[in-house]
């Protein structure tokens, strides 16, 4: 008869009869990406980052900070939108962030 419990991640795992605790291994695991596309200097940009970096999942996922100067089309789309908060490729903020918002959209979106 094997135990099965529940994860922090709601994931299901099957304890072992002989193991102390569930065995939790995954291969391929991806990792949670968070793109901010941003400028040099911009307020907004280093607040919504800084809200970001502090929330509780802040060692859930990877960073990606993009400047938008340095492609056109970015600028294009983005120049008065910035910053613009992306979870796993999906749009999730523009100009503020909230930290509260961001861990619930996150545990929404995560992968």
């Amino acid at each position: 008869m094997s135990a099965e419990t529940l994860s922090s991640n709601g994931s299901h795992h099957r304890a072992l009869p002989f193991a102390r605790s569930p065995i939790n291994i995954r291969l391929g695991m991806k990792k949670n990406r968070v793109t901010i596309y941003s400028r040099p200097g911009c307020h907004l940009c280093e607040e919504a980052k800084a809200t970001i970096l502090a929330s509780t999942c802040a060692r859930e996922f990877e960073i990606e900070e993009i400047n938008i100067d340095e492609d056109a089309t970015l600028c294009e789309r983005y120049k008065y939108d910035i910053p613009v908060i992306l979870i796993n490729g999906v749009k999730a903020f523009k100009h503020r962030v909230d930290a509260s918002e961001f861990a619930k959209k996150f545990r929404r979106l995560s992968i």
